[in-house]
């Protein structure tokens, strides 16, 4: 580590910077996507609130802690979701 710049910070996770945003940032817009030619945005609160329902899935689901989750599907809001909810739930991406 150094006493300025970048190697000054302390180390952090995703997930701690995550729930850091969703705490600093509920209220605000965090991810934007066209539907039917409109433009709609979810708030960070609705994104972490999104994610935790995908983790309580998985859990509902019977997959354990450390098993891996793989997630198809486009590229959407409910994707970051799932791929952020797995990793509340302690699983593995493939």
């Amino acid at each position: 580590m150094t006493n300025s710049g970048f190697g000054n910070l302390k180390p952090q996770t995703v997930m701690e910077l995550f729930e850091k945003t969703v705490s600093d940032a509920e209220q605000e817009e965090a991810l934007f996507v066209e539907r039917d030619g409109k433009w709609i945005s979810w708030t960070w609160h609705r994104f972490h609130k999104e994610a935790t329902y995908f983790a309580k899935a998985l859990i509902n689901a019977g997959i354990s802690t450390y098993k891996c989750v793989n997630i198809l599907a486009f590229n959407s809001p409910e994707w970051y979701a799932a791929f952020i909810g797995k990793h509340l739930k302690l699983n593995i991406t493939i």
